[in-house]
């Protein structure tokens, strides 16, 4: 077949048209490879819903080794988990304490007093349910980046 070519590119330029015709021709005549990678099949026991974590290393013990096990991508997607369900009950709790506060303050018949009273209560419980959301977003957001670095992706 005689000596194999490589054709250098520009790292984030895209090839001229001219180095695209060179290439297929360089293919055609069986001069140019293609790289190749040895790739295995991955087997897991485990079930379908399941089969991203059969990557990731044996989680560790916590009390040997705790930033190991905190760092872990099992413990990482169970912690996020939880913490997204957490937030995504955030925007129905601002809807129900909307609601609670509009059916309080809707009639003429009800004091002054108890409405302020109302809003206030529908005030602090936005608050805290916005802090719980906010809190929980973010320790979410910090798994997932952490889980990224794990795996090389950032």
């Amino acid at each position: 077949m005689g000596s194999e070519k490589t054709i250098p590119s520009k790292p984030g330029s895209a090839p001229s048209p001219e180095d695209r015709r060179s290439d297929l021709s360089l293919v055609e005549q069986g001069q140019l490879t293609r790289p190749t990678y040895d790739l295995k099949p991955h087997r897991s026991a485990l079930p379908n819903v399941l089969y991203i974590l059969s990557f990731s290393p044996p989680v560790p013990n916590l009390f040997r080794h705790p930033r190991a096990f905190v760092g872990n991508p099992i413990v990482l997607y169970c912690i996020g988990t939880v913490f997204a369900l957490v937030a995504g009950v955030g925007l129905p709790a601002f809807d129900i304490v909307t609601g609670w506060w509009t059916n309080g303050v809707q009639s003429d018949a009800i004091p002054s007093a108890s409405i302020i009273r109302r809003g206030s209560d529908a005030g602090w419980i936005m608050t805290v349910v916005g802090v719980v959301y906010l809190i929980s977003f973010t320790i979410f957001m910090t798994c997932c980046e952490h889980n990224q670095e794990h795996a090389g992706l950032s």
